[in-house]
């Protein structure tokens, strides 16, 4: 009997100090901006000069991010959009689910405002007639190089299933598109703090990355360099290059869209590229 309490209260007493050696999850956050020459986005230009903050807040993999964009549409800085995205998502062994709602500050727009688009407010594209510049996206991403460090591969699938995303299908009615984005990218790190990051993006049917006019293509090939640079624990500075050319459709007039085109929307352009500069503090 007593060897039985005794191995008992050995065990008790190895799970008390297993249960205080476990150590609760910390908060984690960072604050900060980028500054770059031209916003680029999967493949297509949406705007000039622009200052990109950042906050973004974690917890027990639950992380809460704030994104900024105050951009030009052309380095004439003639036109001001902010843009605001909220996204909301869940990490767990490199796996990462998500959603992310974009927001266009457009006079006569609501914040999380989710109406349907009527076929009246599609033909006018007048924010004042109740187009939508609320659009929330779903996505799925997973790394590989949380499991695996020596293959640093993120596979990524993001779907958008509200705001300004229709077009007119065969039967003349206002059909919503999904429009879908996967990506593959690779973070090569050449050498210590110097990364390099192709990325190669499709879109599987119509929608807003081949501007509604055919089902899949490679919309994005991209590169990114970047130089990041920890000068305290909790301060940390970058640069970067990036380069992106959109092959679908691709020809000479919208290789590059110059002074002799300009009846061309420049986010139509194939070929774009941006250098940018960022702090961020943790």
């Amino acid at each position: 009997m007593k060897k039985t309490l005794l191995s008992l209260l050995v065990a008790l007493t190895t799970l008390s100090a297993g249960a205080w050696e476990y150590e609760m999850p910390e908060f984690e956050w960072s604050v900060g901006t980028d500054l770059t020459s031209a916003y680029l986005y999967r493949g297509k230009y949406l705007g000039g000069l622009s200052l990109q903050p950042d906050l973004n807040i974690g917890y027990a993999g639950v992380n809460l991010d704030l994104w900024f964009n105050v951009g030009t549409t052309n380095w004439l800085l003639e036109d001001m959009y902010p843009e605001f995205d909220l996204t909301l998502s869940y990490s767990i062994a490199g796996l990462t689910l998500g959603v992310n709602h974009q927001f266009y500050f457009v006079e006569g727009q609501k914040y999380f405002d989710f109406h349907k688009m009527t076929l009246k407010e599609f033909d006018s594209g007048d924010p004042l007639e109740g187009y939508n510049t609320n659009i929330t996206e779903v996505f799925a991403e997973y790394n590989f190089g949380e499991l695996f460090e020596e293959v640093p591969l993120t596979i990524g699938w993001y779907t958008y299933v509200t705001g300004d995303d229709a077009f007119i299908n065969d039967k003349d009615e206002l059909q919503f598109a999904y429009s879908t984005y996967i990506k593959l990218a690779y973070d090569w790190e050449i050498i210590d703090e110097l990364t390099l990051t192709p990325e190669i993006g499709l879109t599987p049917w119509k929608g807003y990355y081949t501007n509604y006019d055919n089902n899949f293509a490679v919309s994005n090939i991209q590169l990114k360099l970047n130089w990041e640079r920890q000068l305290t624990d909790n301060f940390s500075f970058s640069l970067w290059a990036m380069g992106s050319l959109n092959p679908n459709k691709i020809s000479k007039d919208n290789l590059i869209i110059s002074s002799r085109n300009e009846e061309l929307d420049k986010s139509t352009q194939r070929l774009n590229g941006a250098i940018g500069i960022g702090f961020f503090f943790n």
